[in-house]
């Protein structure tokens, strides 16, 4: 599995690292510009989301609740607004297109 911002890609290595974490940080990028802005709510809520091999999103779920019913579905919508996905860099395993990220809201 995959993480973004910082952690160290997992997994079996079929995909070129350099290229994998490059994907990784474009994944991020599309993320930010979808997520809500001026929503007012402020919290943070953890997805794990799978990218298919066409960059779509295959699934995504929510790995510790913000607490805010509101703020949980903010963030699932953002991600999927966010969808499709630059497809992945050749080679990458379903493990290297699984992230795992923790949706902010300042």
């Amino acid at each position: 599995m995959a993480t973004i911002e910082g952690a160290a890609l997992g997994g079996r290595t079929l995909a070129a690292p350099d290229a994998l974490r490059l994907y990784a940080r474009a994944v991020w990028a599309r993320l930010e510009r979808f997520k809500p802005k001026g929503s007012g709510l402020h919290g943070t809520v953890s997805l794990r989301f799978v990218l298919a091999a066409d960059g779509g999103l295959f699934n995504v779920e929510i790995t510790a609740s913000s607490g805010d019913e509101a703020l949980d579905r903010a963030a699932l919508t953002a991600m999927r607004a966010a969808a499709p996905f630059p497809p992945p860099p050749d080679g990458a395993s379903s493990e290297q297109r699984t992230f795992a990220i923790p949706f902010q809201f300042r």
